[in-house]
């Protein structure tokens, strides 16, 4: 027995940690050996109102120093937050509000006790902005965070029965019916699985026997890969690289009314959203009325503005795709409220000496682990 998704879209939330770091150049500086600043638990909410607790930590070792994202390991979710995945950017930043560094920016698909974010500082850097941190005395650590909950409900399938159906996949035995590619590719098929699955097969084939035409139809507003992706989902209720094929396959899906494959395709697209797609993305989820997946797609433009402002995707916009697109993301919820863009979070270290001050071995390289 295996476990497939049930049809259950995800969670998500957008975060803005500010964290500042008083007396930053005195402690980086008057301290020889390792040195390990934690910042204050924040708390990210989550869906069904369940809130996740982490913390910023720099860590010195020499002349770097590497901020983390760490769980608080008394947060009685610990355990789920292994089905998180994690986009950030860090940025560091002075007291004038000048960039100290290239920001760092990534994907964490697996969250356990804690991820490195980047390479933050190092004593070369610092050196360059010595006059501003030294006569401000602080720094400014900020880290945009975007939270996808994985939160595959599943269900349980005859693994065997599934695997034994998909060997009749593009099967020339036993076949009864044809459908003929864009391409002109043959996919062999038969017409008890199409017309038990999708009501549009089965009027296609119903048709085709009614007007005694030859037993095959020509597909050709679907690409062939989406095409034969769709028939294995048929036969067997899996995908291959779903990914890639996504955008596509929603379509096929809604043309056949599989209604049980468009979630798939929605959790796709909204796992795999970017700046280069996020536009795209929308325009989907708003064609097939998608709206766990429109919203969360609003709030990725908004989150990201700055960046698909100016992209290409943008300028090839036709005036009234842009007026209809603005014009979304500012409509209100039925609730009254905008749509979410980020929860700020500021948190400080307030005295000089506040910071966690760990003394370790000089050969140290990251924050020791509990166990």
């Amino acid at each position: 027995m295996s476990s497939t998704p049930k049809l259950k879209f995800f969670g998500y939330c957008n975060v803005k940690v500010s964290w500042k770091l008083k007396n930053f150049s005195s402690e980086y500086f008057n301290n020889p050996n390792f040195s390990l600043f934690q910042s204050p638990v924040f708390r990210v909410t989550l869906s069904n109102y369940k809130v996740a607790k982490f913390k910023l930590v720099a860590v010195r070792n020499r002349n770097t120093m590497n901020i983390f994202l760490r769980k608080d390991t008394e947060d009685k979710y610990y355990d789920e937050y292994s089905n998180l995945i994690i986009y950030y950017e860090m940025k560091l930043r002075d007291f004038f509000m000048s960039e100290l560094l290239n920001r760092a920016e990534g994907k964490i698909e697996k969250m356990f006790y804690e991820h490195k974010l980047g390479k933050c500082l190092s004593s070369k850097d610092l050196s360059r902005h010595i006059p501003h941190v030294i006569k401000d005395k602080m720094i400014e650590i900020v880290v945009l965070l975007r939270f996808i909950e994985n939160k595959e409900e599943s269900t349980y399938v005859n693994t065997i029965m599934s695997n034994q159906y998909e060997k009749m996949f593009n099967n020339p035995d036993y076949s009864d019916f044809k459908l003929i590619t864009s391409e002109n590719e043959e996919i062999f098929v038969h017409k008890l699985f199409l017309s038990a699955r999708s009501p549009v097969f089965d009027a296609m084939i119903n048709t085709k026997l009614l007007e005694g035409t030859e037993k095959r139809a020509k597909i050709d507003d679907i690409d062939p890969k989406s095409l034969k992706e769709l028939i294995r989902f048929i036969y067997s209720g899996r995908v291959d690289e779903i990914d890639q094929i996504a955008n596509e396959l929603i379509y096929a899906a809604g043309k056949y009314e599989l209604e049980d494959l468009k979630p798939l395709c929605v959790r796709s697209l909204g796992i795999n959203i970017s700046n280069d797609n996020c536009l795209n993305t929308f325009v989907l989820a708003d064609l097939f009325m998608e709206e766990d997946l429109k919203k969360y797609t609003m709030a990725f433009i908004k989150f990201n503005y700055d960046k698909i402002k100016n992209s290409e995707q943008w300028k090839n916009l036709t005036k009234e795709q842009v007026k209809f697109l603005l014009d979304k993301l500012m409509t209100p919820d039925q609730d009254g409220s905008n749509v979410n863009l980020v929860t700020t979070i500021t948190i400080q270290n307030s005295r000089a000496m506040q910071p966690q001050l760990v003394i370790v071995n000089n050969d140290v390289t990251a924050p020791v682990i509990p166990r």
